[in-house]
């Protein structure tokens, strides 16, 4: 196990199974929604509110929309804390992400855009693909956290590139499935 535990917002139908794969991987991992995740809890995972998320030095987001973040952000900020970096996974409007990574850039803490790409059962078995974005030297720090997440993961720009990446990538998947 690793020493200190990872923070993870949002343990719904993509944070779940990510939580998990990290437990799996043996990180430890604190975990909360506003809905226990008895799944996460029963893999090894501690259910914990918005504030005790602080204690990570790493805290993933895996929310439903930016006034979420914006809570889980607001109980980050609250208070004295360990947490260093925020990786977003979840898809919400960039100008949200942007707002938030602003606030805690404000607190020493970096904001990594990154996006899922694939369902729910994709990510379960490690099989979605992760679009990375943002400083690179951040993000080749945390590969052992994507690595445990996904066996595909690529780095592709700055921070928002991921977001407009997979809006990309929907607009696609959306033309093919509706020209068959």
């Amino acid at each position: 196990m690793n020493s200190h535990p990872i923070g993870f917002a949002g343990l719904g139908n993509v944070g779940s199974p990510m939580s998990i794969s990290l437990l799996r991987a043996g990180h430890t991992v604190i975990g909360h929604d506003l809905r226990p995740c008895q799944a996460f809890v029963d893999a090894g995972g501690t259910m914990v509110d918005a504030a005790k998320l602080r204690q990570a030095p790493v805290v993933l987001f895996s929310l439903p929309g930016g006034a979420v973040s914006r809570h889980v952000v607001d109980a980050l900020l609250d208070g004295p804390r360990a947490t260093r970096t925020v990786i977003d996974l979840s898809s919400y409007a960039l100008a949200d992400k942007q707002a938030q990574a602003a606030r805690l850039a404000g607190h020493s803490i970096e904001m990594l855009d990154c996006e899922v790409s694939g369902l729910p059962a994709h990510v379960a078995e490690r099989k979605a693909v992760i679009f990375k974005s943002g400083p690179r030297p951040a993000i080749d720090a945390l590969a052992p956290l994507f690595d445990a997440i996904a066996q595909q993961h690529f780095h592709v720009g700055d921070f928002g590139a991921a977001t407009r990446l997979k809006l990309i990538a929907n607009t696609m998947v959306c033309v093919h499935s509706t020209t068959r």
